[in-house]
């Protein structure tokens, strides 16, 4: 199945959810292979528990049995891990009739708040001291976890669910987009900083370059080349907002290394040059509006 996620809006969304709650929120393809979480890492408890051979898979098996128990009812599911933690997993459902499965959101790590922290450390030992070497340090761990109500177990879904709706709504996860466009994107991304050449992009994505500037035309309505400096004022308008970078290493760092250059296309596309944006950034505190091609009128992060 083609499929196309927006990684960096997803990132936001899930962000806010843990400032809000303290609980990490991942999500996988239809295949179960996971392609974000945030915070990027595990808590120290899960982290601990998978940093074993034994542990690791019994982690993966569990999460194994969420995506599972997910796919077959079409539904949320919410079972305890193999340590006895709560885990909630959401498919992402789309279709005429909602019934294909574009992936998963998972929600994990939670305790009951309902039932003593004493006797879910208990169920955790059990299940664990026979792996864990450490289990003073995992005990440390297990009691800062946030221990989560039933109702606001529920709640969360619920979160999940209209968070998942939104994700759909906004298309930034959707079937059957353009599967060059996307490699073109991961190229682009990952070389923004360097000379980018168009010729040298086509030929690493076999196409020409004819058949890339239509791709970019199709997908984002401007030539690829005019789609590469607009990426790159957004990355230079990131790092503006931290003053230890120079505006001439900003410029280096976002592929344009002629400083003059930079300055007359940085302000030929934000209205104002790299030392005026900085200025009102460190003075208000608010970050001047610049359009991303990939998602126009929002306001860099």
């Amino acid at each position: 199945m083609n499929l196309y996620f927006e990684l960096n809006e997803i990132q936001s969304i899930f962000k806010d959810i843990y400032l809000l709650t303290g609980h990490q929120c991942a999500i996988f393809d239809p295949d179960f292979n996971n392609l974000l979480r945030y915070p990027a890492q595990p808590n120290a408890f899960c982290q601990h528990i998978k940093s074993t051979e034994i542990g690791k898979a019994k982690c993966d098996a569990c999460d194994r049995h969420g995506f599972e128990q997910a796919k077959s009812t079409g539904s949320l599911c919410v079972y305890q891990c193999h340590a006895g933690l709560i885990e909630v997993c959401v498919p992402i459902k789309s279709g005429r009739r909602g019934d294909e499965i574009l992936g998963y959101v998972m929600l994990g790590h939670l305790l009951d708040d309902q039932t003593s922290l004493g006797s879910q450390w208990n169920t955790v030992y059990e299940n664990c001291r026979h792996y864990i070497a450490d289990m003073s340090a995992l005990n440390h761990q297990f009691f800062q976890l946030i221990p989560t109500s039933r109702a606001g177990v529920g709640a969360l879904c619920h979160i999940l669910q209209i968070c998942i709706e939104h994700l759909l709504l906004q298309k930034l996860i959707q079937r059957n987009r353009d599967d060059l466009w996307q490699r073109a994107q991961t190229y682009i991304e990952e070389n923004l900083r360097e000379k980018l050449l168009l010729e040298d992009i086509a030929k690493s994505l076999s196409v020409s370059v004819s058949t890339l500037n239509r791709c970019a035309e199709k997908n984002v309505k401007m030539a690829i080349g005019k789609y590469i400096l607009q990426k790159r004022i957004v990355l230079a308008c990131k790092f503006l907002k931290d003053p230890k970078h120079t505006i001439a290493e900003i410029a280096t760092n976002c592929g344009i290394p002629d400083y003059n250059y930079f300055s007359r296309v940085f302000k030929m596309k934000t209205g104002m040059t790299p030392r005026e944006y900085r200025r009102v950034y460190l003075e208000t505190g608010v970050v001047p509006l610049v359009e991303d091609p990939e998602t126009p009128r929002v306001q860099v992060p």
